[in-house]
């Protein structure tokens, strides 16, 4: 089983989400609220430096994709998110404009 990152901020695992299809929909408070349409997932993700793993765990497991996909794919997506976080590809000062 593929261990979750420690180290992924709010703004970093909302980069990952709008790759994987998902726009932010509205803010409230610290918490980012995202929305895909095709199939139907809503996500809200807290703008905190760190996320805790269970927090993490919570939003890949049943909020953001809502059992779209099945438990093979959130695994997968997952070893994209501990790529993303250890190759660098995501920094703060994005050039395309994302959060």
């Amino acid at each position: 089983m593929t261990k979750l990152p420690t180290d992924l901020s709010g703004q970093e695992l909302i980069r990952i989400l709008i790759r994987l299809g998902f726009a932010v929909q509205r803010q409230r408070g610290s918490h980012i609220i995202l929305r895909r349409e095709s199939p139907f997932a809503r996500v809200s993700v807290p703008n905190h430096k760190t996320l805790r793993v269970g927090t993490l765990r919570t939003i890949l497991n049943d909020r953001a994709f809502g059992g779209a996909i099945d438990r093979a794919a959130v695994m997968s997506i997952t070893v994209q998110i501990s790529r993303f976080v250890s190759s660098g590809l995501l920094c703060e000062n994005s050039s395309d404009g994302t959060p």
